[in-house]
């Protein structure tokens, strides 16, 4: 089989089931194809899998998610829906914008931020657990995406 057949069984299988780890990708995919952690974490790298809050049956946690692909330079729904959900704090500090979002949600909050907003002054972004640093080329520029970053806080319950 294929890197290309295991990507879209991959695919599947995070869309149909609830996957919280590398381990129980590599799980799902025994006995049909042959993958090492290893190879499920380019896959998911590759496949822009994020890890996204869930609740389900009284349990919490983090599960994989397919992160909406988008090119143009505003979200759809679903992107803002997921920014909504995630961010809690919007600070600008000189060229830098920290982000502060719920525990796990940083580094899928900073691949919609960096996959959406394609911004010429946009350097580069560094995502912890809840925390993103959005580096800016200059004060204004930072200004400006913090204040674009905050409708969508000012809006979290339109």
């Amino acid at each position: 089989m294929s890197k290309s057949d295991r990507q879209t069984e991959i695919m599947s299988i995070i869309r149909n089931n609830v996957v919280e780890t590398q381990e129980d990708l590599v799980e799902f995919l025994k006995g049909k194809y042959k993958a090492t952690q290893a190879t499920v974490s380019r896959d998911i790298k590759e496949l822009n899998l994020v890890k996204i809050p869930y609740e389900a049956d009284g349990k919490k946690g983090f599960r994989y998610a397919i992160m909406p692909s988008n090119n143009s330079a505003t979200a759809d729904d679903n992107q803002l829906k997921l920014l909504k959900g995630m961010i809690e704090k919007i600070t600008s500090v000189n060229n830098f914008i920290v982000v502060n979002t719920k525990s796990g949600s940083a580094n899928g909050v900073a691949a919609i931020i960096d996959e959406t907003y394609n911004i010429n002054d946009k350097l580069g972004s560094i995502a912890g657990d809840d925390t993103i640093l959005v580096i800016m080329a200059n004060e204004i520029s930072a200004e400006t995406f913090a204040a674009q970053l905050n409708e969508i806080l000012k809006n979290k319950d339109a």
